[in-house]
C-alpha cells in the first residue's frame, strides 16, 4: 500500500455511420491518476504528501494491432455465473488490488444493452492484466486523428473521466458520440 490509483480507459470505434466499415478506426483514451501517500518527516513537521501523476494517453488501432487482439480475447471470457446460496459472499476484506471493471455493448439487444462486470482478480482483471502489457508499447500523448479530424476527448478531465466511470446504461450515449 502507501499509494492511491484510478484509471479509466474507453475504446472506441470511430465511423461515419452504423454499419462496420473497413475505414473505421479504433481508438483508446486513457485518464490515470496515481498519488503517494507521503510521509510524515519526524512526527513533529506536517504532513508532507507525494507527488501527484497524472496521465493521458492515447492508442490509436490501426498503428496497434494489440488492440484488436484485445477486442477480441474480451469476447472469450467465461459466461458470468452469480454463487448462489452457497457460493462466496458476507464477510468483508481489505486489499491492495485494484478492482476492474469492464462495460461495454451486449452482443444482442438494442443498442443501450450493456454488460458490466468487475472483480480482483478474476477473468476480467486477468484479462486487462494481459491487455496492459501488450498496449504498453503503443500509448502515446499524441492524439488520433481520423480523415483528417483530431479524435474528441471522452476523459478531457479528471470530472469528465469520473462521469465516464459512473455512466449507466440508462443514460444513453455521451452527448459528444463518435
Amino acid at each position: 500500500m502507501g499509494s492511491t490509483a484510478d484509471e479509466v480507459t474507453v475504446i472506441s470505434r470511430i465511423s461515419n455511420g452504423n454499419a462496420l466499415r473497413p475505414s473505421d478506426a479504433w481508438v483508446a483514451e486513457q485518464r490515470r491518476y496515481t498519488t503517494s501517500l507521503g510521509r510524515i518527516p519526524d512526527g513533529k513537521e506536517p504532513y508532507v504528501p507525494g507527488p501527484v501523476v497524472r496521465d493521458h494517453r492515447w492508442i490509436d488501432g490501426r498503428t496497434c494491432p494489440a488492440l484488436l487482439t484485445a477486442l477480441r480475447d474480451v469476447t472469450a471470457l467465461p459466461p458470468v455465473s452469480f454463487g448462489g446460496p452457497d457460493g462466496v459472499g458476507g464477510g468483508s476484506f481489505a486489499t491492495d488490488t485494484f478492482m476492474t471493471t469492464l462495460r461495454g455493448p451486449a452482443p444482442y439487444g438494442v443498442p443501450a444493452d450493456e454488460i458490466r462486470r468487475s472483480d480482483y482478480g478474476g477473468p476480467v482483471a486477468r484479462w486487462w492484466q494481459r491487455t496492459e502489457e501488450a498496449l504498453e508499447p503503443c500509448w502515446t500523448p499524441k492524439k488520433p486523428s481520423h480523415q483528417g479530424a483530431v479524435i474528441e476527448e471522452y476523459l478531457s478531465s479528471a470530472a469528465a473521466a469520473d462521469a465516464w466511470a459512473r455512466r449507466r446504461p440508462e443514460d444513453g450515449p455521451p452527448s459528444h458520440e463518435r
